[in-house]
């Protein structure tokens, strides 16, 4: 009978594991754990299977508290308690507890800012409570003062979950962090700052990172933490030009060009594809007819064949239709053709005047300036792009080639404009 139960216990375990197998059987060549396997759900097969070893990422993560606050959150369901003298009754100890972790992780964050040479503050509780407001970290050079208040998400299970993070917690933060500022901008004993604030609210979560919050910016814990180790950045405005401009995500990026397999996992680049869905509502909202259609369709087959007549038909479908944003993004494209550089710019700037932006149509709009001898416009807007939408479609690719073909050709005043173009907003 223990025999059985063990081997029932055995069977079980592997009916909730992901395998990871020693030897790739195809290859013959050692598996290594797949960490962008998108195959993999944790909430399906709660355990990882390394030979007879199991592995449970969720009982990781809950005995992290530091990362997620999945272990705080039990322990306030538990019998944690002590008695309170004023209240005359026993209360739970659960916010004593989160409150201990939670420190030992500012302080832990404080002393990577110190050991990098930076002047560090981290605010301590009788200090905190003077202040109108909440700031974990102040740190600051020469040329910069940075704000940091710190939150750790915790494990949700739905997209409603990750969406009342930002209004819950996010939110809040940074009503706190602005506070903050606002009372370090007038005499203390705490601290007086010599800058103006950069503000960071910095969340182990990876919902909305890299977003204006109330003039406050989210950054990942975990980035800033690798970013602290990268010598050759050596100030707080480095630092901080590099994670707003999401140098870290870039780095990975062209790191791993070579490996396909990976950046297909991570399902990188993301397709760029032209924008038929607006087009498509338009009809279906405001009832187009099908000449419509039509009329678009006859112009089309006439592109690059006969691009003055396709010309004569997309402006006839305006008739029809004024709002198209595709119908002016091929009008574009026809003028960049034969070089009628006047009319493909009023076509490219009314097409992004109806969905501004729109990375299709305004890379198009970037290569038929080029085309035609117009360099430094259809550069800058490439820059924008890649600034932008720094993992879509051939955006990247697009900028770097052109930027080093023509750079020899620029001004050192157009060379700075596109370089500024690239900076954080």
């Amino acid at each position: 009978m223990k025999d059985l139960s063990k081997e029932l216990l055995a069977h079980s375990f592997s009916q909730l594991s992901y395998e990871v197998k020693k030897i790739n059987p195809r290859t013959k060549k050692k598996y290594e754990f797949n960490r962008f396997n998108n195959d993999y759900d944790v909430w399906k097969k709660p355990f990882i299977k390394v030979g007879n070893t199991y592995f449970s990422p969720i009982a990781f993560f809950a005995n992290n508290d530091w990362v997620y606050s999945a272990a705080p959150i039990a322990i306030k369901h538990v019998n944690c308690e002590k008695y309170s003298k004023k209240l005359k009754r026993k209360i739970a100890c659960f916010p004593e507890i989160r409150k201990e972790t939670a420190t030992a992780m500012e302080k832990y964050l404080a002393d990577k800012f110190l050991n990098k040479g930076f002047k560090v503050k981290h605010i301590e509780d009788k200090e905190a409570n003077k202040v109108d407001g909440d700031v974990d970290i102040i740190v600051e050079d020469k040329d910069t003062t940075l704000f940091i208040q710190l939150k750790r998400t915790y494990l949700r299970t739905d997209l409603k979950s990750a969406y009342y993070e930002y209004i819950n917690s996010d939110k809040k933060a940074s009503i706190q962090l602005n506070k903050a500022t606002k009372y370090f901008e007038n005499k203390n004993d705490i601290f007086n700052s010599k800058h103006k604030a950069i503000k960071w609210i910095v969340s182990t979560s990876y919902e909305h990172i890299n977003t204006k919050i109330e003039d406050c910016n989210k950054i990942n814990y975990f980035d800033l933490l690798f970013a602290l180790k990268r010598t050759e950045l050596k100030s707080l405005e480095d630092i901080v030009y590099y994670l707003e401009s999401n140098g870290n995500l870039l780095d990975f990026y062209t790191s791993s060009e070579g490996d396909d397999e990976l950046l297909q996992q991570l399902g990188l680049p993301l397709e760029l594809v032209e924008p038929n869905k607006y087009r498509q509502v338009v009809f279906a909202t405001e009832h187009y007819n099908l000449e419509y259609n039509q009329l678009y369709n006859k112009a089309l087959s006439f592109y690059k064949k006969d691009d003055k007549k396709a010309i004569r038909l997309f402006n006839k479908c305006m008739y029809y239709n004024s709002n198209d944003v595709e119908l002016y993004g091929a009008l574009g494209n026809c003028y960049a053709n034969i070089k009628d550089l006047p009319n493909l710019k009023k076509a490219f700037d009314k097409a992004l005047e109806i969905v501004p932006n729109e990375p299709y149509i305004k890379r198009n709009y970037a290569l038929a300036l080029i085309e035609n001898e117009e360099c430094f416009e259809g550069i800058k807007k490439l820059a924008e792009l890649y600034k932008d939408y720094p993992f879509v479609g051939d955006l990247a690719v697009n900028f770097m080639s052109n930027y080093n073909h023509y750079k020899d050709k620029l001004k050192d005043r157009e060379c700075n404009i596109i370089v500024n173009c690239l900076l954080p907003r």
